[in-house]
């Protein structure tokens, strides 16, 4: 069987971080509209961290269905996120995209499926190769557009 890992990462990169223990993202208000409506879902974001550590940008990845949830999840991240910036090589703070998921319930459970980051289609591994590994390392600019990319791969059976 064929198989192929891929985990997004960089070498000697260090990611945004909590400022505290309790999560990066502060405390979130239920918009009252969206609560009159029996609106709820999940929404998957990614914010984009500036080498200060301040929240700059927000970009639905994956909408709950409602456009009141998605905005106040952006609205929400973007005043109250708090991370220590992202590293780079050299220790110099970078931009940097931090994934979030903010749920929006009013009591039901949902099941819950993140979408992947980089999704890599094999349509043929190497001669004699039946699994390998492949480690990506991304940089973004400002606004979290892959601006270099590069793997290494690692055998795992021949």
């Amino acid at each position: 069987m064929f198989a192929l890992v891929v985990a997004l990462a960089s070498a000697n990169l260090t990611p945004a971080q909590p400022l505290k223990k309790q999560g990066w993202l502060g405390a979130v208000e239920y918009p009252a509209e969206a609560k009159r409506h029996h609106k709820e879902g999940v929404v998957f974001f990614d914010l984009i961290i500036a080498p200060d550590g301040r929240p700059i940008d927000c970009k639905i990845k994956l909408s709950s269905g409602s456009s009141i949830l998605d905005d106040q999840t952006c609205s929400n991240a973007l005043k109250s996120a708090k991370l220590k910036p992202a590293l780079d090589e050299t220790g110099a703070p970078i931009h940097a995209v931090q994934n979030g998921l903010l749920v929006w319930s009013l009591g039901s459970k949902f099941l819950i499926t993140r979408p992947p980051d980089i999704a890599v289609n094999v349509t043929r591994l190497p001669d004699n190769k039946k699994e390998l590994l492949v480690t990506v390392h991304a940089r973004t600019d400002t606004v979290g557009q892959v601006v270099a990319c590069d793997h290494d791969e690692t055998d795992r059976m021949s």
